[in-house]
């Protein structure tokens, strides 16, 4: 059975299961400037003032002048389901709109700001993600993907990556499938893969990711937190290894570099 280092850990696995956005690549890059535009769209639909704005990026996690989410806020692990009920309830509660009417908008909106193809410019990979998925499948090491993002969107992500080929299973957010931090994700993962949950290593940027981890029996849990950002004391908590980029996951007895 494969070898992988982690940090300074070690964990005989068969496959790999990894988040996406804050994972493979930069999650700010990608939906920062389409969430402002999203927010700002739907307060000036529903006229609505401007501290309403405000109030959804600060229940959502979400800082709109920096473009950078909060560590532990609902942006980073939340799929458009969730994100669009917060919105609502901002709505609902603060701008006297009827629930029904609060969540149409907040659809309405969040699909014309976020349908747009992702290109080249949105998806920055966080290291060296395509050569690193490469390795994995190559030292037979099945990859599968776990994200809250649709799976339109992961596709997209996934192709212009160019590992669309290399990913053995792809789990999304808008799919009739159990959603992280269930421990019916590593199950169902682990089944498809043909191995046991314990035999999975899960790797993300959130307490969410490492919970769905802890949760469903993995080998372990990696988080991963790019050079320059702070570090929450919850990830800290629930993770194993915390390693700046995917590329610092090495096979057998290969170097691990810039441990943490």
């Amino acid at each position: 059975m494969p070898t992988l280092h982690a940090g300074t850990r070690v964990f005989d696995v068969q496959g790999v299961v990894l988040d996406k956005d804050g994972t493979l690549v930069d999650l700010n890059q990608a939906w920062g400037p389409r969430t402002v535009s999203w927010i700002n769209l739907l307060v000036r639909t529903v006229n609505g003032p401007p501290h309403l704005a405000q109030a959804i990026f600060s229940l959502i996690g979400y800082n709109a002048k920096q473009l950078q989410a909060a560590a532990d806020g609902p942006f980073i692990s939340a799929n458009e389901s969730k994100l669009v009920t917060l919105a609502a309830g901002v709505l609902y509660q603060q701008h006297d709109m009827p629930w029904v009417h609060a969540e149409e908008q907040a659809w309405a909106t969040i699909r014309a700001a976020y349908g747009e193809p992702l290109t080249a410019t949105d998806i920055l990979p966080l290291g060296d993600v395509t050569g690193t998925v490469r390795k994995l499948r190559q030292a037979g090491i099945a990859v599968a993907i776990a994200t809250a993002d649709s799976r339109d969107t992961t596709e997209q992500s996934l192709a212009l990556l160019d590992i669309q080929h290399d990913v053995d299973l792809v789990m999304c957010g808008d799919d009739e499938l159990p959603q992280k931090p269930d421990a019916e994700v590593f199950s169902w993962i682990a089944g498809r893969l043909g191995c046991a949950p314990e035999r999975l290593l899960m790797v993300g940027d959130t307490v969410t990711d490492m919970m769905t981890g802890r949760n469903g029996g993995a080998a372990g849990t990696v988080a991963i937190v790019p050079d320059g950002l702070p570090t929450s004391d919850n990830l800290r908590l629930h993770a194993d290894a915390i390693l700046s980029s995917i590329d610092e996951i090495t096979i057998a007895d290969q170097t691990v570099s810039h441990r943490r």
